[in-house]
């Protein structure tokens, strides 16, 4: 791979994450705002997925990091989607 190729892919990386970083704030904000929590939750599930994974046997966690850098709105995200739903899952 050449160096302008993995900058590119740096780069792109870094977008993703800054665009999901948008997503997840946006996300939140509509939650603030929400008259129904379980279609907040239906709504944004493809959007938790994204942000997260889960390795075989191992609990689901937020990918909010790149390299150094912390995706703030994507950890807050990940957290109250994962609060919320594991709230809805008990009743």
């Amino acid at each position: 791979m050449t160096d302008y190729t993995y900058e590119m892919e740096e780069e792109d990386d870094h977008l993703l994450y800054k665009l999901k970083d948008n997503f997840c704030a946006s996300a939140i904000g509509d939650f603030k705002e929400t008259s129904s929590v379980p279609e907040w939750l239906r709504e944004n599930r493809s959007l938790f997925l994204s942000v997260t994974y889960q390795p075989p046997g191992f609990p689901r966690v937020v990918d909010c990091n790149l390299g150094e850098e912390s995706f703030e709105n994507i950890r807050r995200f990940g957290r109250l989607y994962e609060t919320v739903d594991g709230i809805f899952q008990e009743y």
